[in-house]
C-alpha cells in the first residue's frame, strides 16, 4: 500500500513538474491562445475607442502585413503595433480584421499578423 502511494505522489509531481516546464516553454494549445482573446481577435485598433467600426462609413485602404520575433507574452502586442504603424504609414483611421497568431519558436516565436486598413468617410 505504502508503495502504491508513493508511485501516486511521483506521477502526480511529475505532471505536475512537465505541465509547468512546458508553459514555460510556451508550448500553448489554441483554445488557450483563444481563452486569453490572443488568436483571431478583430477590433478597430485607431481612432477612437467607443465608436464601432459599423456605425460609421469607410472605404478599404489596403490588406497590411505584420511579423515580430519575441518571447511569448509580448508578441501579440508587438506585432499589433507593427500593423498600426503600418496603416497609419498608408494614411489609414483603424484596422480591421486583425489576426495575429504565433508561428514558431520555443523561447521565442515569430508572431505574424493581417488586417485591413480602413479610412473613414466624412
Amino acid at each position: 500500500m505504502e508503495k502504491k502511494k508513493k508511485i501516486i505522489i511521483v506521477g502526480i509531481a511529475a505532471l505536475l513538474l512537465f505541465s509547468f516546464a512546458a508553459r514555460g516553454l510556451g508550448m500553448r494549445s489554441a483554445v488557450g491562445l483563444g481563452r486569453h482573446g490572443l488568436s483571431h481577435r478583430a477590433s478597430v485598433l485607431m481612432g477612437t475607442r467607443d465608436t464601432f467600426t459599423a456605425t460609421k462609413d469607410f472605404e478599404p485602404v489596403g490588406i497590411i502585413f505584420a511579423e515580430s520575433v519575441a518571447g511569448r507574452r509580448d508578441g501579440w502586442g508587438m506585432t499589433h503595433e507593427a500593423l498600426i504603424r503600418e496603416a497609419a504609414g498608408m494614411g489609414a483611421d483603424a484596422i480591421i480584421n486583425v489576426s495575429i497568431n504565433p508561428t514558431s519558436g520555443v523561447f521565442s516565436k515569430t508572431w505574424t499578423g493581417s488586417a485591413l486598413a480602413i479610412k473613414y468617410q466624412n
